[in-house]
């Protein structure tokens, strides 16, 4: 995990790989934090009814990126 702030657009729409690298970790701990059930330490996300990924907005990564870190 990164030690400062993600640089991304808070209003943007990231998918899963992109959300990696904007928090310096693998796909598979995303995947992870993506499918927790424990609400205050899981990583938000909506489906992309155009090709079915998952995407999380910005938002949602620099408030997972306090709450972890």
């Amino acid at each position: 995990m990164i030690t400062t702030e993600p640089k991304v657009n808070p209003s943007g729409l990231y998918e899963l790989k992109d959300v990696a690298v904007a928090l310096g970790v693998d796909k598979s701990t995303v995947t992870r934090a993506m499918n927790r059930t424990d609400d205050s330490r899981s990583l938000p996300y909506h489906i992309r009814k155009s090709n079915g990924h998952r995407v999380v907005t910005g938002q949602d990564i620099i408030n997972f990126w306090r709450i972890t870190y």
